[in-house]
């Protein structure tokens, strides 16, 4: 569960964003020097503590939804062996009845599969909120603090100097401000 490439999306949402809102009005671009930093997403989304406890309660609860489908599919799967052991000592009726049981219930466990899935992604983009939201309050603060005019993705800059890299700086301040996700998911 990859949170690099919608990093990478709102990195590009960001350059259009500016290139949509254009440039502030002459009189203030006058009076005002330009200060530009750059910040790299993919280390923030890779290193942050939010992002690598988004991915380890993601993976932990991918894990227990997986066992617990694993463990309706092996209760399906006894259930079906014995319905074919018991075909022959039952009635045809008696038999299409069981097996129409027995598909309802495995029309049951697919759907729930298919609940638990949409649950588990449900939580993905919730904690992915979670962590953009922090990166964005984190970067306007450091912007703010160190008056800078305009902070880019890095993935949007073919080169800039290190010193126009806040990237450690945020990560910083992102792992006070938001340490870890909670994942929540609607039922």
């Amino acid at each position: 569960m990859s949170m690099i490439r919608p990093l990478r999306c709102l990195a590009a949402l960001a350059v259009v964003a500016v290139v949509l809102i254009g440039t502030p009005p002459p009189v203030q671009a006058q009076n005002t020097p330009m200060v530009i930093a750059v910040v790299d997403l993919q280390v923030i989304g890779r290193d942050s503590k939010a992002a690598v406890s988004a991915r380890a309660a993601l993976d932990k609860q991918s894990k227990a939804f997986q066992a617990e489908i694993s463990k309706q599919e092996s209760s399906l799967q006894t259930e079906q062996q014995q319905l074919e052991q018991q075909r022959a000592t039952m009635s045809a009726e008696d038999f299409r009845k069981k097996s129409e049981a027995f598909q309802q219930k495995v029309n049951a466990a697919r759907q729930s599969a298919g609940q638990r899935r949409q649950q588990l992604q449900q939580m993905e983009v919730g904690a992915m909120n979670q962590v953009q939201n922090a990166i964005n309050a984190t970067v306007a603060d450091v912007a703010k603090a160190r008056n800078i005019s305009l902070v880019l993705a890095k993935g949007a800059v073919l080169y800039n100097l290190p010193a126009f890299d806040i990237t450690a700086e945020v990560l910083q301040k992102l792992d006070a401000r938001l340490p870890s996700v909670k994942l929540t998911a609607n039922k």
